[in-house]
């Protein structure tokens, strides 16, 4: 995509939206499908990938890769943010895997049915696949990580898996879920880390550093807060997939810090924001823009300050915020204003629900404020991590609610520790995080807007919300249920929970002309099919 315009990078990014369907979050997959295939955002079109699909790829490579944020955990089940993800799909296979544009596809599982009811989903299981301990994957196996999921101390997941009332072994390659009620999610819920696997030999070990799977790559060394370096499993299911020999990949929050990096060959390849694509094209780097289910979203925790609870101080945020001015001044327009969780052209989002629905309005924001009885406003803390982009966003925010008489201070923490102290000790005032999104919109309903969620401390929600979450779980037909998840996004957006959304994000790849295999990724990156190619 190297010297393409803003014009042609934001159709490649409808395309990928498009193309994720609602068909592939509920319905039985019946043979393995090719990831991306047939979708126009997957092919970046650019001259150095091709030549270097023509030169080879080199087997015996590195691949090393520039990290924004370090792993909360690299044990899948008490792993805390999206973000970990990119740390632990080269190391653990899931049931279900997810295609770069958002479809799900098989992983440890061939295919999958539901029962005409919708209360049990069959899993039949791939054969010939041994963990990186040599134990092998089995009916056995999954039950036992489904169980695990549900009751580890620290788990992140046992919400997501709570509907799973048995899981029945039918024999080495097949089990059935039985489930609680319908829920035309879960193929896509185990798409992600409720659904992956990881050697029950090792659930007494340190998985958190030395984790054991089932994934194209072994972690061979480990070093927290700075790196982590894998190797190929040599018996992996799908050779192909594991494209380079080693994988190396790097803690690097500053971003001028990675971009240096990637123009001196220190690494191959990197994340970027988008006010950095000008440099890096003329840099001759390989730039790849797509729009995610990433979310620039501010939290609010009424537990720890009870004004937030008063949706008239919510409305007041909303107008505060000038989304279009955060969108210019800090992303160049490559970012899009929104209010609702997901991004545009997507099939949960509900197009008659535009940023205008909370316009930029500090009188009205200042009159919402005296209405709820704070007409000399009131303090509070916003938590924001030290990525600069980030940061720079919680400090324009910081200075909006200012004009309309909010006292707000800034405490900076590293990426994990500030989700950890938020989410996991229910601590905090708010916090201006990216919200990496989830495989399935009812993924992040669930996550972010319903009472008894870990990533929402408060529990604050609606009884109107969780009534039509459970009703579009419990829809198996597709276009039903886009329907209902559309109703949603705008009911969670006008009703002004404690999500104060602020713009939909895109993830900006950039490489050097050797990486082989580069795709965009609705969802998070991985690195199947990823490679170096051949001197």
């Amino acid at each position: 995509m190297v010297g393409s315009s803003k014009a042609t990078r934001a159709r490649a990014i409808a395309g990928a939206l498009v193309a994720g369907s609602v068909l592939a979050a509920c319905a039985p997959v019946d043979a393995p499908g090719q990831e991306g295939e047939g979708d126009e955002a997957a092919d970046t079109g650019t001259d150095s990938e091709d030549d270097g699909a023509e030169r080879g790829i080199d087997e015996d490579a590195t691949l090393r890769y520039g990290a924004t944020i370090d792993a909360s955990r690299l044990d899948p089940h008490r792993a805390s943010s999206s973000t970990d993800n990119v740390w632990l799909w080269p190391v653990y296979d899931r049931l279900v895997h997810i295609s770069p544009d958002g479809e799900a596809v098989p992983g440890l599982a061939e295919e999958w049915e539901f029962s005409d009811d919708g209360e049990e989903l069959t899993f039949h299981l791939r054969e010939g696949v041994t963990f990186h301990d040599g134990e092998p994957f089995n009916g056995e196996a999954v039950a036992a990580n489904i169980e695990r999921g549900q009751t580890v101390e620290g788990s992140a997941v046992a919400a997501q898996l709570g509907l799973i009332e048995e899981v029945e072994v039918m024999g080495e390659h097949e089990v059935v879920f039985h489930l609680a009620h319908a829920d035309a999610s879960l193929p896509l819920v185990l798409s992600d880390r409720p659904g992956a696997m990881a050697s029950p030999a090792a659930f007494d070990e340190d998985l958190d550093h030395q984790p054991v799977g089932a994934g194209m790559y072994e972690v061979v060394d480990h070093a927290p807060d700075h790196e982590v370096v894998y190797e190929r499993y040599d018996e992996y299911w799908d050779p192909e997939s594991a494209a380079v020999a080693r994988l190396e990949m790097t803690v690097m929050p500053d971003d001028a810090t990675r971009l240096n990096a990637l123009r001196s060959g220190q690494i191959d390849l990197a994340s970027i924001e988008p006010r950095q694509i000008d440099e890096a094209e003329q840099q001759g780097l390989v730039v790849d823009v797509v729009q995610t289910l990433q979310l620039g979203t501010m939290q609010l925790n009424p537990e720890n300050r009870p004004e937030f609870a008063d949706p008239l101080v919510r409305e007041a945020l909303h107008h505060a915020i000038d989304r279009n001015g955060i969108a210019e001044g800090v992303f160049a327009d490559e970012v899009t204003p929104t209010v609702q969780p997901f991004p545009p052209d997507y099939f949960a989002t509900d197009p008659d629900v535009g940023p205008d629905l909370f316009p930029h309005d500090p009188d009205r924001a200042r009159e919402l404020l005296e209405e709820a009885g704070y007409p000399d406003g009131f303090e509070f803390e916003l938590y924001s991590v030290t990525i600069p982009s980030q940061l720079q966003v919680a400090e324009v925010l910081a200075d909006q609610l200012t004009e309309i008489g909010l006292d707000v201070s800034i405490r900076q923490f590293e990426g994990i520790v500030m989700i950890d102290r938020f989410y996991g000790e229910q601590d905090g005032d708010a916090m201006f995080m990216t919200w990496g999104g989830r495989p399935d919109p009812s993924m992040t309903i669930d996550l972010l807007y319903t009472s008894d969620s870990f990533a929402n401390p408060s529990g604050l929600t609606s009884e109107e919300i969780e009534e039509l979450h459970s009703e579009a779980l419990a829809t198996i037909d597709e276009e039903e249920r886009a329907d209902l998840l559309r109703e949603l996004s705008a009911l969670v957006a006008e009703d002004s929970q404690s999500m104060v959304p602020v713009y939909n994000a895109v993830n900006v790849a950039a490489a050097n002309e050797d990486v082989v295999g580069l795709e965009p990724w609705i969802f998070i990156r991985e690195f199947r099919g990823l490679g170096m190619a051949a001197d």
